[in-house]
């Protein structure tokens, strides 16, 4: 998405008023911070220990899905008007496993679900970008 992002992000604006249910999927290259406690710990403490994990390691991927209230997807057609349903993934260009902490387990994952690091190193988007 980095090479056409301002195409794209028009026309998920366009397409908000009849797909207004917006679901984010964020990927990050692990778990850092685990709470000690043995029991549920209260919300705020959740809260806590989400944002640092979050503030801790670069954002990887970012998946963006628009529904209706149905929970139909938009729709596009390809060159032979075959259809398909509208979904966004974003990688970022931030993360490098090489400066970077990070649970290596889950950059493991990450590559064996086809994210290759090296070409979002190169092509992805900034974090920075505006």
């Amino acid at each position: 998405m980095a090479e056409n992002m301002n195409s794209e992000l028009n026309m998920i604006g366009s397409l908000l008023p009849l797909f207004p249910c917006i679901t984010f999927d964020v990927e990050y290259a692990g778990t850092l911070h685990r709470s000690s406690a043995a029991t549920r710990i209260a919300p705020s403490k959740q809260y806590a220990l989400v944002k640092k994990n979050v503030d801790a390691v670069p954002i990887v991927m970012l998946g963006i899905t628009l529904s209706n209230e149905y929970g139909n997807l938009p729709l596009t057609a390809d060159g032979e008007g075959r259809l398909f349903q509208l979904a966004w993934e974003v990688t970022f260009s931030d993360f490098d496993p090489r400066r970077d902490r990070h649970a290596p387990e889950s950059v493991t994952f990450l590559r064996s679900q086809g994210v290759c690091l090296d070409k979002a190193r190169a092509r992805g988007l900034s974090k920075w970008v505006r």
